[in-house]
């Protein structure tokens, strides 16, 4: 299965290794790198949270959002918009192929 992000220039494939091993192979421009599923499971579970991280950073100096003081914030209704917002900006042009 292949995804393509094209306003990113990404391309994220699953498939199998010869020994039947899942894997991911991620392509931003013209460098790739292969992973297994786990560790790309873990690298992209790490993204998300670096990025919600800087995103509310930024949210919040803009005043969008209030000052976080604790995880149970991230829960408010203001923070779930903007987090819909947000990844609308970044999925907006994103196809699927399917293998034939």
């Amino acid at each position: 299965m292949v995804y393509r992000f094209k306003k990113q220039d990404m391309t994220v494939t699953f498939a199998f290794r010869d020994d039947r091993k899942r894997i991911v192979q991620l392509a931003l421009g013209s460098e790739m790198r292969t992973f297994e599923l786990e560790e790309f499971t873990d690298f992209w579970l790490t993204m998300i949270e670096e990025g919600r991280k800087a995103t509310s950073a930024y949210l919040e100096s803009l005043g969008w959002l209030p000052r976080h003081r604790g995880k149970d914030d991230r829960l408010h209704q203001s923070w779930i918009h903007a987090q819909s917002h947000i990844s609308d900006l970044l999925f907006d042009s994103w196809t699927i192929r399917m293998p034939s």
